[in-house]
Parts: structure tokens; C-alpha cells; sequence
């Protein structure tokens, strides 16, 4: 692992919630839930991270997903399996940035 500081880029499919079937080996985050949209074919989530910022993810929209969402939730945690992570070094982050900005 490079030293300094790391980030972690997370695909929201690769998302789901945390429940007694989430494998040990996923690593859990902590959220707040913001927002439940039905789309039909399943639900989309916003969740609010410590920091502040947000992410989504979906939900299958069979009893599956339903079953997950019953009754009022506001603290979620969402899980994101070890193999799924990845790392992104700062000096990294930096060079995305520059290049953005440059368009």
C-alpha cells in the first residue's frame, strides 16, 4: 500500500445492505438515509456519509428489496465486499483533478 493519503472509489452497483447474510469480509459503512425513489423495476437510495457527502445505491424492486425497506429507516449501513474496493492514492486524486479542471 503507497503511504500518504488514501481514498476509496466505490461503484454504487458494487453497493448493498448490510444484513446477518453480508459476508464478514465486507467492509461496512456507516449512513444516513436521505431518500427512497420507487423507479419499477426496483428503488434507487441517497445515503449521507459522516462527511457529509452523499451516495446512492439500488435496491431490486422484488419483495427482496421491499423486505429491506420496511417501516421508517434513517441509519443505514451499506456494505462493499474487500475484493470490490479500490484504492486510490492522493497523488492520484490530484492528477484527476488538474485534468478536469483543464477541460
Amino acid at each position: 500500500m503507497p503511504a500518504g493519503r488514501l481514498f476509496l472509489a466505490v461503484q454504487s452497483e458494487k453497493l448493498i445492505l448490510a444484513g446477518p447474510q453480508t459476508p464478514p469480509e465486507a467492509n461496512r459503512i456507516g449512513t444516513t438515509l436521505v431518500s427512497t425513489l420507487y423507479q419499477g423495476e426496483g428503488y434507487r437510495l441517497l445515503a449521507r456519509l459522516v462527511d457529509g457527502s452523499d451516495i446512492s445505491l439500488r435496491l431490486p424492486g422484488n419483495h427482496a428489496g421491499r423486505q429491506m425497506l420496511h417501516g421508517p429507516i434513517t441509519a443505514v449501513t451499506l456494505a462493499l465486499h474487500s475484493k470490490d474496493m479500490i484504492v486510490v492514492p492522493e497523488a492520484l486524486t490530484s492528477l484527476v483533478s488538474n485534468k478536469e479542471s483543464l477541460r
